[in-house]
């Protein structure tokens, strides 16, 4: 089935070969329609006028926070927690958990694989409490070295954070052995999911991680909207460090109150348009089904590398052998022309990709590399879309 009706963006750029959904996905018809319902009807805050309006806008807010502890069936909706995205999860984890409960001689454990938005706070919190960060390194074919995983922790080991999906060359982490290992030693772990969320059934009580994050806008929702999930027993050892309206549940002038969680960990007004579209988002996804969107994303990969495989002068990045029966992206690095310059030639022929350090340059740096190409796909790509991309590149790198 071709999706791509849905998504009114390719009614506007017809001739386009979008192939940067990593970066940012499509958004269907619903989500669009969702925003424009909350402007055209529904928009008023929430948690805080006692009119009819208000309390449905109220009613909507809590409405998406169930669906998006049911979509990654969380225990609870209290245990979700409205942020701008990803890297503002990360941060918020490290400022309202981290800095108060990690103390000097204590050790971090995060990956060479991590996007920078999960490995510059957990560098810059060592810096500045003076904890020792411990990294995994990777291995040539882009996984993780489980054989020696415990070697990488130890009785100070208090806190992980481990990606789900690589957004850089598409590992698929063996997160259950992670976060096992991490509790062997007594540590709180955070899973970025946001190439993981969208693309698969994402279960937070079975992985059994503290916090788990993710951003709309990579799962056909909405920018400017993110989800932290924060098991109960994480929420109780967390410390509002933002403040400002509806966090609050008394003031005086000399002491101040807080709401309970999650509330106390939302001050001011939040994104309640986007929020209205993540939902819109989830129910979209959930209609279509994650696992068809994985399997069509799958064989596309699959039909890539193929392709890719036949070309000249590219090293294909991280594990070819996974990413054949499983993921949704594909990096290579070109041997004789800049990345930058093949996605700028690419551009030319209508077609979009990333090029760059994909946002993990330490990746690149144990890689050998400083640049690549990233082919991302969803739902809405097509078989055409990679028989397209891959003529130009045999074209643009010869045969």
């Amino acid at each position: 089935m071709n999706y791509k009706k849905d998504f009114p963006f390719f009614t506007t750029h017809k001739d386009l070969t979008y192939l940067d959904s990593a970066a940012t996905s499509q958004k269907p018809h619903m989500v669009i329609q969702a925003l424009t319902d909350w402007y055209t009807q529904y928009n008023a805050n929430a948690q805080r006028g006692i009119y009819d309006l208000g309390e449905q806008a109220t009613e909507k807010l809590e409405t998406v926070r169930a669906q998006v502890a049911q979509f990654i069936n969380a225990h609870s909706k209290e245990e979700i927690i409205f942020t701008s995205g990803t890297t503002d999860s990360s941060n918020k984890v490290a400022l309202l958990w981290a800095d108060h409960n990690l103390h000097a001689g204590d050790e971090l454990v995060i990956t060479q694989l991590e996007h920078h938005a999960n490995f510059v706070p957990w560098q810059q919190l060592a810096h500045k409490k003076n904890l020792k960060l411990v990294i995994i390194p990777v291995l040539p074919d882009g996984t993780l070295p489980y054989n020696t995983l415990d070697t990488y922790f130890s009785h100070k080991t208090k806190f992980c954070a481990f990606a789900h999906v690589s957004n850089a060359v598409g590992t698929y982490h063996d997160v259950t052995t992670l976060i096992k290992t991490a509790k062997k030693y007594g540590a709180h772990v955070l899973i970025d999911g946001a190439q993981a969320v969208g693309y698969m059934p994402i279960d937070v009580q079975a992985l059994g991680a503290d916090f788990y994050m993710f951003s709309g806008h990579k799962m056909l929702g909405p920018t400017g909207i993110g989800i932290l999930y924060a098991r109960r027993s994480a929420l109780e050892e967390m410390e509002p460090a933002l403040f400002g309206g509806s966090a609050v549940y008394s003031v005086d002038e000399s002491s101040t109150s807080f709401a309970q969680a999650p509330y106390k960990f939302e001050p001011g007004t939040l994104p309640l348009a986007d929020i209205w579209g993540l939902g819109a988002a989830m129910t979209y996804l959930t209609s279509v089904g994650l696992p068809t969107i994985q399997g069509h994303c799958s064989a596309l990969t699959k039909q890539a590398l193929t392709g890719l495989q036949q070309l000249p002068n590219i090293t294909i990045l991280g594990p070819v052998k996974q990413l054949q029966h499983k993921g949704h992206l594909i990096s290579f690095v070109p041997h004789t022309i800049h990345a930058h310059d093949v996605a700028a030639l690419l551009n030319s022929y209508n077609i979009a990709v990333r090029a760059g350090h994909q946002c993990a340059q330490p990746l690149g740096a144990a890689l050998g590399y400083n640049s690549s190409v990233r082919l991302s796909f969803h739902i809405y790509t097509t078989p055409d879309d990679i028989s397209r991309v891959l003529i130009a590149l045999k074209e643009i790198l010869g045969s």
